[in-house]
């Protein structure tokens, strides 16, 4: 594998993990902000 690929690899990688993150954070939000009714905000996204 030369650079360049490993470079492009980690770059997707690490966007990856940053839409990951972002969700996850995105979800507790919403646990937080409305608890009882994230299940039925999250199925309608």
């Amino acid at each position: 594998m030369n650079l360049r690929a490993a470079l492009i690899f980690l770059v997707f990688g690490f966007i990856g993990l940053l839409i990951v993150m972002g969700a996850a954070s995105f979800v507790r939000w919403l646990k937080m902000s409305y608890p009882r009714s994230f299940r039925l905000i999250l199925s309608l996204l």
